[in-house]
């Protein structure tokens, strides 16, 4: 009984629409700090993604959520934003000196390596949800064919993003108690906006009048994203929405196509169609777990509070 109640407080369903809102949004905002990396260099744009994040947050904060300033866990909660300037600086960097398709394919496995942490929030993982994150990293293999190349440090960068991301994504779920989502995306910036200071001003170039309009769009976007993704590891399991956010390879194929008119191949199908059945059949698996987790703790004989799979 304990077990089937602790599921139940888990909105699972929910969880994975804001998990596919969020995707949606990582994308607009990587489609936009791409255009920018044309033009302006790499911690410029990096620092004004968090910092024009953390002003957008801050005056809404001020205006409409004054009781969200303070945190109950203010360290965690730096620690979190530290962790996320890092993890997307490497991710700039490996972007820059590696080749596209080979390095969305490393920074699709930090949902296997968030399915691998989950057991860090006292969370359990079946064999049905592993299989089922495996099959959506093969559809995103699929979607990107990387071809073969000599492992490189923009690579290492990109695998040690996935990581760091993995346990950003874990961290975020664990003080999903802690403060208000707000207070959270609040937070998230804060590091970020004051660790990449000075690189960002040592390399300053003056944007043009609609360059300063991205720049705003690139931290609003994700600022925005991650309100969403706290939302979600509010609602769900790390392991149940974290997959999800292969969606992304199905917003890229949409952007592809209407605003560069690229229509997607046989074998972007294909992988496309791997990931969404890998979302479902994951999605399938936590409701079962949520009807039937308490005579699965007693099958398997493992503690009661855990999802049992």
């Amino acid at each position: 009984m304990t077990t089937t109640t602790s599921v139940s407080r888990d909105n699972v369903a929910a969880g994975i629409g804001w998990m596919l809102v969020t995707t949606f949004l990582f994308v607009c905002g990587d489609s936009v700090g791409k255009y920018l990396l044309q033009s302006y260099p790499l911690m410029q744009v990096a620092w004004c993604r968090f910092l024009f994040h953390f002003l957008i947050a801050l005056a809404v904060a001020l205006v409409c959520f004054r009781d969200t300033l303070r945190a109950n866990r203010p360290f965690a909660q730096i620690g979190r934003s530290a962790l996320l300037a890092i993890l997307t600086v490497l991710f700039l960097v490996g972007l820059r000196s590696t080749d596209l398709s080979t390095a969305f394919t490393i920074i699709f496995t930090s949902p296997l390596f968030v399915t691998l942490f989950s057991g860090m929030l006292g969370e359990r993982v079946g064999l049905r949800v592993g299989i089922g994150a495996l099959v959506g990293f093969l559809g995103a293999v699929i979607v990107v064919r990387p071809g073969l190349m000599p492992f490189s440090l923009g690579m290492l960068c990109l695998l040690a993003s996935a990581i760091l991301n993995a346990l950003f994504q874990l961290v975020t779920r664990h003080l999903r108690h802690a403060d208000k989502p707000m207070t959270t995306s609040l937070y998230t910036a804060v590091a970020g906006a004051v660790m990449l200071l000075p690189t960002g001003l040592y390399e300053w170039q003056m944007p043009d009048t609609g360059d300063w309009f991205l720049f705003l769009a690139f931290g609003f976007f994700g600022g925005l994203a991650q309100l969403c993704m706290i939302r979600a590891f509010h609602l769900a399991q790390a392991a149940a929405v974290a997959p999800f956010s292969y969606s992304s390879i199905v917003w890229a194929t949409i952007f592809g196509l209407v605003i560069f008119g690229q229509l997607p191949d046989i074998w972007t199908l294909v992988g496309a169609a791997l990931i969404v059945s890998s979302g479902l059949y994951i999605f399938h698996c936590e409701r079962n777990s949520s009807a039937g987790g308490a005579a699965a703790a007693l099958t398997h004989d493992r503690p009661t509070e855990g999802i049992q799979r």
